[in-house]
């Protein structure tokens, strides 16, 4: 009985993951075109009233990445110096990593914060809180221009 139970959820995930996969991603709020180009990494990524399209390019996309502020070390002391870790986590002794992901606009501007892999609830919004009030960050650069990227930031959730 007992693995009759285990292939059933094995199989529901598996259908849950494939659905995950195959669905379309509205823009939201933040999304100020119906179609716009963030670069992330080696690949462009458009983003459409219907989803997302990552084109593969072997090119070096950027010449700068986005960073925070003077860099690295100042983005780690804004983080610690400015996460508030959330009541309820302590009590229930949760640490851990919440990964998100947003979007460094050529301003600088930071738009489109998401959570990748959530932690709880509360670490969550804390790391959505964090994100939404940093300062802008100094945007990625490609041919003398500066560009929207896609940035992953994981933020560390330990008492």
């Amino acid at each position: 009985m007992k693995a009759q139970h285990g292939i059933l959820i094995l199989a529901a995930t598996g259908i849950l993951c494939y659905g995950c996969n195959n669905k379309k991603i509205a823009p939201d709020k933040t999304t100020e075109a119906a179609t716009d180009t963030i670069i992330y990494g080696d690949e462009i990524v458009v983003d459409s009233v219907l989803g997302l399209t990552k084109v593969i390019d072997e090119h070096k996309l950027v010449d700068q990445f986005a960073i925070y502020g003077e860099g690295e070390a100042a983005r780690l002391k804004y983080l610690k110096e400015n996460l508030q870790y959330p009541e309820q986590a302590k009590a229930d002794s949760i640490k851990g990593t919440v990964f998100t992901s947003f979007i460094v606009e050529a301003d600088g501007s930071l738009t489109n914060i998401k959570i990748i892999k959530s932690l709880s609830y509360e670490c969550d919004r804390e790391a959505i809180r964090l994100i939404t009030n940093m300062p802008p960050w100094q945007p990625a650069i490609k041919d003398g221009k500066k560009v929207r990227m896609l940035y992953n930031m994981p933020i560390r959730f330990d008492m």
